[in-house]
């Protein structure tokens, strides 16, 4: 195996690694959160609604996503983004 081959499987190492952490840090952000009480603060009136609610009853201020879909979201983007950046890799380890 040429240094070449060696700096370049290195890479790919790293960016594997790197997707692995990015996938972790969003689940135990939403298992840290989920532990939480079941109700959140309105950001505009700052009175008591429940997590579950799309919309603050007293203000009828909409609210942030549930954690649950961002989440989704970050584990459905960076996967895809990590396995394009690693097939790249493979096709430079292939030259």
């Amino acid at each position: 195996m040429s240094e070449m081959d060696k700096i370049s499987f290195t890479i790919v190492l790293i960016f594997i690694a790197a997707g692995i952490i990015a996938i972790l840090i969003p689940v135990l952000y939403f298992l840290i959160r989920s532990n939480n009480k079941k109700m959140g603060t309105c950001k505009v009136c700052n009175k008591e609604v429940a997590r579950s609610a799309s919309k603050c009853p007293h203000c009828s201020a909409r609210l942030s996503m549930h954690p649950f879909v961002g989440c989704l979201i970050w584990l459905i983007i960076i996967p895809v983004v990590f396995f394009g950046v690693y097939i790249l890799g493979f096709f430079i380890f292939l030259e």
